[in-house]
C-alpha cells in the first residue's frame, strides 16, 4: 500500500499546471458557498465555457471531484491522485460524462458515476448502473415509478437523457 501524502495541499501546484489552460477560481471556508470546506482547505472551481456546470476539486483530508450531481473521494495517496487526475482529464476533453440514474417525478436522485463516451452510447444501463440496481428498494422505485439516465459531458453538445418506462 502506497503511503498517504503528508496534506493534499502539497498537490495544489501540480493541478494547478494542470488546469492552466482553463478558467479556475481558488476558494476558502470563508467564502459563502464554500462554508462546507474545513479549515485550511480549499476548492478550486473549474469554469466551463460552454455551460454553467462547472468542475469542482476539494483539498481537505482526501480529494474530492464533483461535476454536476457526480462526486468522487479519492484516497490521498499517489494512486488515488492518478486516479482523480486522469478522471479530470477525461471529463474536461470531453471523453468521460455524469452518468446519473433517477427515478420518478419529481426525479429522485438513485446515483452517479462516470463512464466514458462510448461506454454511454453501447453499454445497457442496468450495466452502467448495476451498483444501484443491485438495491432491492431502487429497483422497485424504477419499477413502479419509472425514472431517467442523465448523461452529462463538459460540452452539452454530447448530453444525452435516456427515459425508463414504468413496468406495468
Amino acid at each position: 500500500m502506497e503511503e498517504e501524502f503528508d496534506n493534499t495541499l502539497d498537490k495544489l501546484q501540480e493541478l494547478f499546471d494542470l488546469l492552466s489552460n482553463y478558467k479556475y477560481e481558488l476558494h476558502y471556508r470563508d467564502d459563502c458557498e464554500y462554508e462546507y470546506l474545513e479549515e485550511g482547505s480549499v476548492c478550486i472551481t473549474i469554469l466551463n465555457p460552454y455551460s454553467e456546470n462547472k468542475m469542482y476539486i476539494d483539498l481537505e483530508e482526501e480529494f474530492t471531484l464533483s461535476y454536476g450531481v457526480y462526486h468522487e473521494h479519492f484516497y490521498p495517496d499517489c494512486d488515488g491522485y492518478n486516479e482523480m487526475v486522469k478522471t479530470i482529464n477525461g471529463i474536461l476533453d470531453n471523453e468521460l460524462c455524469s452518468a446519473t440514474m433517477y427515478s420518478g417525478q419529481p426525479l429522485k436522485w438513485l446515483g452517479s458515476t462516470t463512464i466514458t463516451k462510448a461506454e454511454s452510447l453501447q453499454l445497457p444501463i442496468k450495466d452502467v448502473f448495476s451498483f444501484i440496481l443491485k438495491i432491492k428498494e431502487f429497483k422497485i422505485r424504477l419499477h413502479t415509478d419509472g425514472g431517467e439516465v442523465h448523461y452529462d459531458f463538459w460540452n452539452p453538445m454530447d448530453d444525452r437523457v435516456v427515459m425508463i418506462k414504468k413496468k406495468a
